[in-house]
């Protein structure tokens, strides 16, 4: 046994040892410094906001000062090749500042896209998540909980273009803080139904998970536990039915049934009958325009022609600034200006309602290409962990990943709630998690468990 280190023998051992600790803090300070960001010119003044982004890598030296004191690749900090990926987004955000024609609207929006940056850093680096990458599901499935239960107090609810009417709608109009307190700090209901079907694959997953505790112990708790996770993933699913988010009806759809193929390989035969019940619809409507307006029809847009119209003048802002974009956080105040709409009231067009537009826009089209390896590097590295589990947890959590990342490529066709929004650190999350169930499947394998 080695003996214990001591301050004349070993400082820099005692010096690292307290660095560790220190480090130990980075997800509850950023946890600290996530209020004033998503409330911006709330808490602070917006023209401290620069310092807040600051703020956020304070713990960045520190752990390449540990990472030297270790003598450990940078690797063991941005794990590549998402590391290359968040580094080039990192890059372009001073050029989209330079470019941009309202600094404060992009220190806002890149205080979103960092937090959730800062926060991937900090999760695949905390030793209880390292230990325990379930400790973001079960994160997952509080805020989702969480979300779906404040919903009625805090969310925009549509009032037009609606697929149907439920009384129910006048009482959560009724009871939301909008109406009482004259609120602006609202959630849209797209933005909530697009989130919460980022976090409503791990749902079913945690109830799959007990269900099988149940069958091998016959426990009244585990009976409990399962049907909580029943009940919250009901809830989920009702206020994503209450969003009347066509998008997010969609994304729960195609990710619902890429976790069934993954699951259950044997589907993949039921695959061409779809491609044929897709076929006859498409038909039955007549053309794929009249699909698109069933799916893309929005509360303050209007039909598809009007969706259509954002997207195409987005395109032509894009041929514009293809490299460098219009600036992070401008689109009101350079899309609806300089490239007005035919059919659109430019007050109502927040961004590009498209993810991949938004962020070409924002960051130009390197930075489309980032993020778009960003998601692929996770969907890779989720897939690898799904074939190659030794244990059925893993491979369910691995599932269920792999069905939010679906949730989220699909849902960016048609809006992008995930980007420069309050709840865009939602996603970074989710790639955190990815990352540390690919290291804990490969740690297992390793040491064949």
């Amino acid at each position: 046994m080695k003996p214990a280190p001591t301050a004349t023998s070993h400082p820099t051992s005692i010096a690292d040892c307290f660095l560790q600790q220190f480090l130990w803090f980075e997800p509850i300070y950023l946890a600290l410094l996530a209020l004033p960001l998503l409330l911006p010119g709330t808490l602070i003044p917006l023209s401290l906001h620069p310092y807040l982004l600051l703020l956020l890598f304070f713990f960045w030296p520190l752990r390449l000062l540990s990472l030297y004191a270790s003598n450990l690749s940078i690797r063991n900090l941005i794990p590549l090749p998402v590391g290359y990926a968040i580094l080039f987004l990192l890059c372009l955000l001073p050029l989209s500042l330079w470019v941009s024609i309202n600094r404060t609207d992009s220190y806002i929006a890149m205080g979103y896209l960092l937090l959730g940056i800062t926060l991937y850093v900090a999760l695949i680096n905390w030793p209880p998540s390292q230990r325990q990458p379930r400790l973001l599901v079960q994160f997952f499935a509080v805020m989702g909980v969480l979300f779906a239960i404040v919903a009625p107090l805090f969310t925009a609810w549509k009032v037009e273009f609606r697929l149907f009417r439920f009384p129910i709608y006048d009482l959560l109009r009724a009871i939301s803080f909008e109406t009482l307190f004259d609120m602006t700090e609202t959630i849209h209901a797209n933005v909530l139904a697009g989130t919460l079907v980022l976090l409503l694959p791990f749902l079913p997953i945690l109830a799959i998970d007990k269900s099988s505790d149940c069958a091998k112990i016959d426990s009244s708790a585990k009976a409990h536990q399962l049907w909580g996770w029943l009940i919250a993933t009901f809830l989920l699913v009702g206020t994503i039915v209450l969003s009347q988010s066509r998008g997010a009806y969609l994304a729960t759809i195609l990710s619902v049934t890429f976790m069934c193929l993954l699951q259950w390989r044997k589907l993949f035969v039921i695959l061409p009958l779809v491609g044929i019940a897709a076929t006859a619809l498409l038909f039955y409507f007549g053309n794929s325009f009249a699909a698109l307006e069933l799916v893309a029809t929005d509360s303050a847009l209007g039909g598809a022609e009007f969706r259509l119209d954002v997207w195409s003048n987005s395109l032509y802002a894009l041929s514009d600034f293809i490299f460098t974009g219009i600036g992070i956080g401008t689109f009101n105040r350079i899309v609806p200006e300089f490239y007005p709409f035919a059919n659109v009231n430019g007050a109502y067009a927040y961004h590009a309602h498209n993810l991949y537009l938004q962020i070409a826009l924002d960051l130009g089209l390197t930075g489309l290409i980032a993020y778009l390896l960003l998601i692929l590097g996770s969907f890779w590295i989720v897939i690898v962990t799904v074939q190659s589990a030794l244990n059925k947890q893993t491979r369910l959590l691995g599932i269920a990943a792999a069905g939010s990342l679906v949730a989220l490529l699909t849902h960016g066709l048609l809006d992008a709630v995930t980007w420069g929004t309050k709840l865009a650190f939602i996603p970074w999350t989710i790639f955190a998690f990815i990352t540390l169930l690919y290291r804990q499947s490969q740690k297992i394998e390793d040491a064949g468990i």
